[in-house]
């Protein structure tokens, strides 16, 4: 607030004894605004599209940029006077990760309907009933420990009827992800091969249970080709993601470590996604 207040008095002092110009004010004004905008096309080499710019916490001015290469977004934040540019996480003093809540604000929304509108295109194992009142798609990777603990922790919800998952699988890990995600298309039965695969995961390595397939058939490859596509169109770049509906219809999409004490809450929150 004494900053804002600063800033006011600097500019009646120049306006009363300068007598400038509105126009040269506004020109000046506009000056200040640039300078934040002007630090990301000079650290990013012009290769940072701005779509969006709202406050964030205190001098940081938030920015979702889109890479000109690979259209990917994200966000990024700089000082009002154009001084710093933090591309990592903000946490808040109080553990809010403010980085994660603005990303669910300004991109997370968007990048929900887009991956809606994509996985129709996409292959996955099912689990649980079309019936069962909350239904998500989970997107993982074969060799992702995050992924292994989330599946883990979402049995009780499946198997009591409440909760149904179509398990998307993805592979960049590690170079067995490929294979392991090969076999968990390529099954006879593709839900005991994922119960396999996370009953015999390795945490200590981090690796899944169930090994590599090398010569999956050309459906299969075709399969992984179309998932890992889903995911550059849905702009994941992070598993687990879920993917769901919310009770009222939204379009949700959550990227990353998932707390366990928050998944009941999270799940009485999911709607009908299938």
């Amino acid at each position: 607030m004494r900053i804002k207040t600063f800033t006011l008095s600097i500019l009646a002092s120049i306006i009363l004894s300068c007598s400038l110009t509105t126009a040269g004010f506004m020109w000046w004004l506009n000056g200040i605004k640039n300078q934040p905008i002007n630090l990301i096309n000079q650290i990013t080499h012009g290769n940072a599209i701005i779509l969006n710019q709202f406050n964030a916490v205190a001098n940081l001015q938030g920015f979702v940029v889109q890479s000109s290469h690979d259209h990917n977004q994200s966000i990024i934040y700089a000082d009002t006077q154009g001084r710093y540019l933090v591309l990592g996480t903000i946490v808040g003093a109080d553990g809010r990760n403010i980085s994660e809540q603005n990303y669910q604000q300004y991109i997370a929304p968007q990048s929900a309907n887009v991956a809606f509108n994509y996985i129709g295109s996409t292959a996955w194992i099912q689990q649980g009933s079309n019936d069962a009142p909350h239904q998500m798609y989970v997107i993982i990777d074969p060799n992702c420990i995050y992924c292994h603990r989330l599946y883990e922790s979402l049995q009780p919800f499946i198997e009591s009827g409440q909760l149904a998952v179509r398990w998307l699988p993805v592979a960049f890990l590690k170079n067995t992800s490929i294979g392991r995600a090969y076999a968990l298309l390529s099954s006879a039965n593709p839900l005991q091969t994922l119960a396999q695969n996370e009953k015999n995961f390795d945490e200590a390595s981090e690796n899944g249970g169930v090994p590599p397939l090398n010569n999956p058939s050309a459906l299969v490859q075709q399969q992984l080709q179309n998932n890992m596509a889903f995911l550059t169109e849905a702009e994941i770049n992070a598993t687990p993601a879920l993917l769901y509906r919310t009770v009222n219809g939204n379009a949700r999409l959550d990227m990353g470590m998932i707390d366990p004490t928050k998944l009941k809450d999270l799940i009485s929150n999911v709607g009908k996604s299938f």
